[in-house]
């Protein structure tokens, strides 16, 4: 199988939902993380109960699915894209870039 990969950075996922991807607490999702960031296999959306995913994943899915992509690479210093949400990991503070 031929899949295309997404390689952007961490900030378009919460701080919360990163902990939380590494913890492996979301039921469903297959992830591999490194000290930079973490791989994040899409899943088929079949096989996950889509409310136990949290909403700024769950964006991050549906534009993967809308692209084709099978495979997610967040990284601290890959690059933004305007297509999601950012998030900024200021201490317990979160803010978007969509206000």
């Amino acid at each position: 199988m031929v899949g295309k990969y997404l390689d952007i950075c961490t900030s378009h996922l919460t701080s919360y939902t990163i902990d939380n991807l590494v913890m492996e607490k979301i039921m469903g999702v297959h992830t591999y993380d490194y000290p930079e960031g973490i791989f994040i296999v899409v899943p088929d959306m079949f096989d996950i109960e889509e409310e136990l995913i949290p909403s700024d994943l769950d964006t991050l899915f549906k534009y993967a699915k809308a692209n084709g992509i099978t495979l997610i690479r967040l990284d601290r210093d890959g690059e933004e894209i305007d297509d999601l949400p950012i998030y900024n990991w200021d201490g317990n503070e979160m803010s978007t870039n969509e206000e």
